[in-house]
């Protein structure tokens, strides 16, 4: 039900919120990079539907909207007016706008908020480290291949 609701909330706030949640200590670049790993992942339909609501809410996917992250409810709390929430709001539009400060990742970490590595970063390349976060992109076709060995 409450993915439902969250539909009805405008793609450019839904953005705003999990840029406030996931990158509201991080510098501008940063929180535009966050805005970009969204924007990616909505026009590559990767882990998402093609919509904005969809990418957010796709189970495991950001942080903030998993039911037991204490994030989640205070996106709900957030304000019009709010420097920072207002900030988050212009990181979307400029990611929207075409901002490429990610070279085209669909994954980004802290590492030092975790006590071990993710297992999909033996998937993908880092394309960028800015401020606490790692952005990574998938490997291509050459960059997955393993070397070839011989058999006997």
């Amino acid at each position: 039900m409450a993915d439902i609701l969250v539909r009805l909330i405008p793609d450019h706030i839904l953005a705003a919120m999990t840029i406030w949640a996931e990158a509201r200590g991080e510098p501008w670049d940063g929180q535009i990079a966050v805005a970009e790993v969204i924007r990616n992942r909505t026009v590559k339909k990767h882990f998402s539907d093609g919509t904005v609501a969809s990418t957010i809410l796709w189970p495991y996917q950001f942080s903030c909207w998993n039911t037991k992250d204490p994030n989640r409810a205070k996106m709900f709390g957030l304000l019009y007016g709010d420097k920072v929430v207002e900030q988050c709001i212009r990181a979307w539009s400029d990611a929207l706008a075409g901002s490429e400060f990610t070279k085209g990742a669909l994954f980004y970490v802290n590492l030092d908020a975790l006590t071990e590595t993710p297992s999909w970063v033996s998937e993908c390349v880092q394309t960028v480290k800015i401020h606490r976060h790692r952005f990574y992109k998938l490997k291509t076709k050459d960059e997955a291949k393993e070397p070839v060995t011989d058999s006997l």
